[in-house]
């Protein structure tokens, strides 16, 4: 695809940075955060002292806030008390990966914003076309998880751009897919493990795929069931349209390669929150996703400064702007938008990101590149899956019948382009090693995210192992790290 922007001339980046602090002033961001709780708790005495910060310098003093903040000002606090504006359009609900989800109200000028912006959006892919039709896999209510990137698309329709959208469970696509192919749907929106595990499902159910495919045309069905079955090896590029896909929820990185094979489109990341108003694309270049420093001001901890905190108790990490920041660096990523219902000031993401680069991107947008990694927190993140290391450590502690676990850790690497758990253990009393690893495997099962996503080929299955050294890769103080990313 051609990379379209080439022809424009963007400011530079030191003109978008000083954009990004005047934004936090111009946009009354900090004047309308602290009419809400989770402000007031965290800012204290110097709320009003906060509320004035009119540069990044002074933003710096600020406290950060995080999803346990959200967390604990929607337990002690009245709904009324959170929202930054006078009236509250809708609320949306995160996942609750933690076992508490956080509500997140969305005002009509939130709106309004992401359908001003939706017509930018779709040009920095250079996909969003006139005619699109899309087929967009969400979470079932309350949890839209990926509520983001619906709301923008229909904000892009909303603004002159003639497409339809056909918008699903993921629960339900085994009822949906037919009608979908059916009407053309040329573009996708999911994760990438769910695309493919989609993929695998129609590969395993060809025939039933093209009965629906050919209804009404029954004298074509026995033929093309025949050469899917017995001359072609059929991928669901052999039926579908789909040219681009919209992903988000985890890297796509592991899973581009396969989706395109699979199903022959480009794929273009998106990173979005459940809190943020706002959605970091990937550009036609594929060279990590732009963050918009006309939209919010986005700083980085970096990795350094997380063992730290880590080390001392009581320690602040120090951050610094994205734009500060090298090429290469690892950190976890803090934003500040510009929210209209509940602007976030200094929030912790608990992302883990890498800085891809500050130089103009092929596409011409001088806005830094970043590319995600993984959790940053006790999260373990396999997309659409995700689960506490707290959970895990509880099923692991009722394992007696045939030994105990002293000690373990968890693996995250790859089975090809699906995630893969290793569960290295250190056990005591042991009766029948391979009784032992039945067991650990079996309390896997305890965690339901777990268990259904293995059931249905979104993560591979689950390796246990003893290792009765169990040296591993430990913290900075010692400590056996629980959780490793391998990718």
């Amino acid at each position: 695809m051609s990379i379209a922007a080439k022809a424009v001339q963007y400011p530079s980046l030191a003109e978008r940075a000083a954009l990004s602090e005047r934004r936090l002033v111009e946009s009354g961001a900090l004047k309308r955060a602290a009419r809400s709780a989770l402000y007031r708790r965290a800012w204290g005495e110097r709320t009003a002292q906060f509320a004035a910060a009119a540069s990044y310098q002074e933003l710096r003093a600020l406290p950060y806030v995080g999803g346990k903040d959200v967390r604990a000002t929607q337990l002690e606090t009245d709904p009324a008390e959170w929202a930054c504006c006078d009236h509250v359009r809708f609320w949306i609900s995160t996942s609750g990966t933690t076992g508490t989800p956080k509500w997140v109200p969305i005002s009509d000028a939130d709106l309004d914003e992401l359908e001003l912006r939706g017509p930018e959006d779709a040009a920095v892919m250079g996909a969003l076309q006139p005619g699109l039709r899309m087929l967009a896999l969400n979470a079932p209510a309350p949890y839209y998880s990926d509520l983001q990137g619906y709301v923008s698309s229909v904000a892009l329709m909303r603004r002159g751009v003639e497409g339809e959208m056909m918008v699903t469970s993921f629960l339900e696509i085994e009822r949906s897919l037919g009608f979908a192919l059916r009407l053309g749907a040329d573009a996708f929106m999911a994760f990438p493990s769910i695309a493919m595990a989609l993929a695998e499902g129609i590969t395993a159910r060809i025939p039933q795929v093209v009965a629906e495919l050919l209804k009404g045309k029954r004298w074509l069905a026995a033929p093309a069931t025949f050469l899917l079955q017995h001359v072609v090896r059929p991928k669901p590029r052999h039926l579908t349209h789909f040219r681009w896909g919209l992903f988000g929820g985890e890297p796509v990185e592991p899973y581009r390669q396969a989706i395109h094979q699979a199903w022959g489109m480009e794929s273009f990341e998106i990173y979005a929150l459940s809190e943020l108003r706002l959605v970091f694309f990937e550009c036609s270049a594929h060279q990590g996703l732009h963050l918009w420093l006309d939209r919010c001001l986005p700083e980085v901890i970096p990795q350094a400064e997380l063992e730290k905190e880590q080390r001392r108790a009581g320690y602040v990490p120090v951050a610094l702007p994205v734009w500060q920041a090298e090429e290469g660096l690892t950190g976890e990523l803090v934003l500040t938008s510009y929210s209209d219902a509940l602007p976030l000031i200094r929030y912790r993401t608990a992302d883990l990101v890498q800085v891809v680069g500050m130089a103009p991107c092929r596409c011409g947008r001088t806005d830094p590149r970043i590319r995600v990694l993984h959790r940053a927190d006790d999260i373990v993140n396999l997309g659409i899956i995700r689960f506490s290391l707290v959970a895990l450590g509880e099923q692991l502690a009722k394992v007696q019948a045939r030994g105990r676990v002293a000690d373990w850790q968890l693996r995250v690497g790859r089975d090809g382009y699906k995630a893969r758990l290793s569960v290295i253990i250190r056990a005591e009393g042991v009766s029948d090693d391979r009784g032992l690893v039945a067991e650990v495997r079996q309390a896997l099962d305890g965690i339901p995210a777990l268990k259904e996503g293995i059931a249905n080929r979104l993560v591979a299955e689950p390796e246990v192992r003893i290792d009765d050294g169990l040296a591993g890769e430990r913290t900075a103080s010692g400590k056996l790290r629980r959780l490793i990313y391998e990718e």
